[in-house]
Order: C-alpha cells, then structure tokens, then sequence
C-alpha cells in the first residue's frame, strides 16, 4: 500500500518528508534521478494554495515510498479588476480587464465590456445673428408651462456650430375653454352641459363644446309606478281600461314610455287600443 508524503523545503539542498509518522533527511542527490519521478506540473490554485507530486520510481522501500507532494501559496485570482468607463465614443464606452493568470488554460489576453451612452454636444450660444446662427425664431405655444423657440446654425463650418439651438421658459397656458356648465335636465333620454371658447384666436377655438350623457327622465307624479301597473292590467285585459278612456290621461301615459321603458310592442298594443279615440277626442 503506497502512503502519502508530505514534502517540505528546508533548504536550496536538502528535503524533508515523512513515512510512517517518522521524519526523514535525504539531500538532493539522493531525490533526484531514478529514485524520484520527475515533478508533475503545478494544480489549479485552491485555498491558495497549489501541488505538485513526483512518485517513487525505487523498489526499495528503504529508500523511498509512495508520492511526494510540495505545496506553495498562490493567488486564486485569474481576472484583474475592470477599468474605469472610458469616454462615450460612437454612443458606446467601454471598460476592460486582463488575464493575471500564469496559466493559459484559465485565460489569456483582455475581456472588453461595452454599454450604451449619450454623446452630448455642447454648442456655443448666439453670437451675431445672421453670421454664424440665424435669428430667433417666434416663442412657441404654451403647453404644459413651457414654451420654446429656435435658431439655426447657417455656418457652413462644422467646427463653428452645428444643428438647432433651442430656448425655453416658463409661461402661464392659455385659458382656451371656459369651464363646463352643469348638466340640463334629461329630456328623450339625454342630458347636456356646454362649454364656449374663450380665446380670441379663431385657429384655436370658436363656438361652443356641447356634450351630452344618457338619462332616464325622472319620474313624475304622471309617470308613477302604480299608473303604469294600471294601464298595463289595463293592455293585457281591456274590461279593466275603464279609467283610461280619458284623452288627457292617455297623453300623459304616452310621455311616459320612455321612463317606464315600454318595449315596441306594448306602445303599438297602446295605439291598437286606443289610437282611434285619442283621433276622434282629438
């Protein structure tokens, strides 16, 4: 059975290992040659520390046994820190980190990584205008507290100025619309309020805004529930229309249809039965 050998570096010229709990001396000499293997190639770095084994090639248990193994302190680390961002060029900065690793099996040369940004140009402001910027342009409207206005570059050198200059300042919006009325009374299902335009500007607004929602008319005493109750015993079994043979009822009745939602065929049942009458009644 092969035992493990932990090799420790005294000196430039001798080793220590041990075997069986018992310490022993050899010099260089003596490791080297055909007694030992030669060193495998250092391990991965782990707890900071890395290995390396060379084997007994002796059959001679005297001389040697098993493996012997070196240990040194390494760094586990194998990418340096990144750069800072450096400056937005094209729209897009970049920042970089290097291979500290010895050992091209982990890596090797420099990762790149790359983002998105801004490129700002800072332009000069208005000198006199018409030699390198024209002149301002009109304030705009005002919308949502702003308003703004422009000039151009008219310089055909680039290095000189480029683009649209713009200015803004703050302003109070114009009251365009006045506030809306109240809602008027439902009439034929339908209620309306209105508002009218304030400014003098015809391109802005003229006339008045009307908007209209849907209703259900009120009731009045005329529209009652029990008088509905009665001229529909009164649709579905005539001998009970007694009361309703009265011209002016019958109007109020018909005003009625919309708040008591008479469906088609109950209001021409109503002129069936009573159409003729109202005529003649007139």
């Amino acid at each position: 059975m092969l035992l493990s050998i932990t090799f420790l570096i005294a000196s430039a010229e001798s080793h220590y290992f041990h075997t069986d709990g018992v310490a022993h001396h050899h010099d260089l000499a003596s490791v080297s040659g055909p007694t030992w293997s030669s060193w495998t190639s250092w391990g991965n770095c782990v707890g900071g520390q890395k290995i390396r084994t060379c084997n007994c090639l002796s059959n001679d248990s005297n001389i040697c046994q098993g493996v012997l193994t070196e240990k040194q302190i390494c760094s586990g680390q194998i990418w340096s820190s990144w750069t800072a961002w450096g400056e937005c060029v094209g729209n897009k900065r970049t920042r970089t980190c290097d291979c500290i690793s010895p050992d091209t099996y982990h890596c090797r040369g420099v990762l790149s990584e790359s983002k998105d940004c801004l490129t700002i140009v800072t332009l000069p402001p208005p000198t006199t205008p018409g030699a390198i910027w024209s002149s301002w342009s009109s304030w705009g409207n005002c919308a949502a507290g702003k308003r703004s206005r422009t000039c151009n570059c008219i310089s055909s050198n680039s290095n000189i100025c480029q683009g649209v200059l713009e200015e803004k300042q703050d302003c109070a919006e114009e009251i365009i619309w006045s506030s809306w009325t109240s809602f008027g009374d439902c009439v034929r299902g339908k209620r309306v309020r209105t508002c009218d335009c304030l400014s003098g500007n015809p391109s802005v607004c003229r006339g008045v805004l009307s908007e209209a929602q849907t209703c259900t008319p009120a009731a009045t005493p005329q529209c009652s529930t029990m008088a509905m109750y009665s001229l529909n015993a009164c649709l579905n079994f005539q001998p009970l229309c007694f009361s309703w043979w009265n011209v002016n009822h019958l109007r109020q009745a018909q005003s009625c249809f919309t708040t008591w939602r008479y469906s088609p065929a109950y209001i021409n049942r109503f002129n069936n039965l009573f159409g003729n009458f109202m005529r003649t009644q007139g």
